[in-house]
This record gives structure tokens, sequence and C-alpha cells, in this order.
């Protein structure tokens, strides 16, 4: 005859709900990255970042969804509270610019690249955890979509302004 505590069956329930409803404390977060006007971001990087700056994860945008965990059931990022930022989130300009690449070392004369300019494509306050107004707080796993205004370059804003006052 097998002897139990008295009650034992009650507290393994007990535990085994409190387990299931806490969980590991792992949650998978995705969702969609768009401009305000419904455009998707290509490509970049969501980051998500505990205010104290102790944890941070990355997911990659592709074609404007990002998935933070989907490795495994246990993968994901700790529940809790976190600031969200975009980072890498570019687009080509059309523009090149000429870059040093280093010395010849037979003639002693700069070794020019060109590369594409890229420009951001999110509005600047949205890239940094510093200034970042985007919150999310993870209490399970959870679909959080990020809409976010475009970048805007603020010097060609000031010459479009320039060029109207001229024709005044």
């Amino acid at each position: 005859m097998e002897k139990r505590l008295p009650g034992s069956g009650f507290l393994f329930g007990l535990f085994t709900m409190v387990f299931l409803a806490v969980g590991c404390g792992r949650a998978h977060v995705s969702g969609t990255v768009t401009l305000d006007d419904g455009t998707p971001i290509a490509s970049g990087r969501v980051v998500f970042e505990t205010e104290d700056g102790s944890f941070s994860a990355v997911g990659a945008i592709v074609d404007g969804h990002y998935t933070m965990g989907i490795i495994a059931d246990d993968d994901g990022i700790p529940r809790g509270d976190y600031i969200v930022y975009i980072t890498s989130a570019t687009r080509l300009t059309g523009e090149t610019i000429e870059v040093s690449d280093g010395i010849d070392s037979n003639t002693g004369e700069d070794i020019m690249m060109t590369l594409p300019l890229l420009e951001s494509v999110v509005a600047e306050k949205y890239t940094s955890v510093r200034d970042s107004p985007l919150r999310c707080k993870v209490t399970r796993s959870m679909t959080f979509d990020i809409v976010v205004p475009p970048y805007v370059d603020e010097s060609k804003k000031d010459e479009a302004k320039d060029e109207n006052n001229k024709g005044s």
C-alpha cells in the first residue's frame, strides 16, 4: 500500500497550475513594423531593452515583420517592461559617397571607394533607447505591432523652405 501525505495531491495540482500560469518566464513576441502611412519597413532590427539596460533582445525585420523567439518553446524574451526601438532601417538615396580605403603601397596615393549613400527610414527619436517613446509590457507570448513616423531630413526641409522664400 502506497503512503501519501494528506493533501499532497492538492498541493501538486496547485503547484502545476501556478507553474503553467507563470510559465518559464519567457515569451515569443512578433508583429509588423510599418511607417505611419502603412508602408512596411523592409529591413532593419527591432530592439527590446529593459529600462535599466540589464537585458536586450534583437529581432530582424524582414519585409515588415519581426519575431523574437521562434526556435524552441523555451526561447523568446523574459517577461517584463521594455523600451522598444528600431535600428539599421535604411534605404538607398540614389547618391554615392567617395571614401578612402587606405593608401596604395606602391604609389602612396589614397585608394578611393564609391559607396551607396543610405538614409534612415524611421524618425530619429525611434532609433535609440534613450529617446524612443515605444513601450511594451510582455506578460505572455503576444503580437506587438509597431507604427512609426518616417525619417525627415531637416536640412532638406530647410533648403526647400529657403527656395520657396526666394520666389516670394
